[in-house]
């Protein structure tokens, strides 16, 4: 079975939920600047680097909100001793007892 990292954002790309699975990974790789006291109510471009990779982001997050389709996306995100082969899934929420109803999982 897979592990499944996932957070929310809102339509501003606020941070608003990391998962127990995200919570253990950055736990793991010793990343305590990851933990949810850290990340949740900031912006999720503070923590992509790479101008290439913030736009690819942009662009995928922005077709998920306007056409309201699932994106996938495969990458890499090796540690210096371990390949790591994961997949983005971009998803709009429409979720209407927010402030903010959608939302990206």
């Amino acid at each position: 079975m897979k592990d499944v990292f996932s957070y929310r954002i809102d339509s501003e790309d606020k941070i608003l939920a990391v998962s127990a699975e995200w919570l253990r990974f950055a736990k793991e790789n010793m990343a305590a600047d990851l933990e949810r006291e850290f990340v949740v109510g900031r912006s999720l471009w503070q923590f992509i680097t790479g101008d290439e990779v913030k736009h690819l982001y942009e662009i995928i997050f922005e077709r998920a909100r306007q056409t309201g389709d699932q994106i996938a996306l495969p990458f890499r995100c090796d540690s210096p001793t371990e390949r790591r082969f994961m997949e983005l899934q971009a998803l709009c929420v429409n979720i209407s007892e927010t402030p903010s109803p959608n939302q990206l999982m």
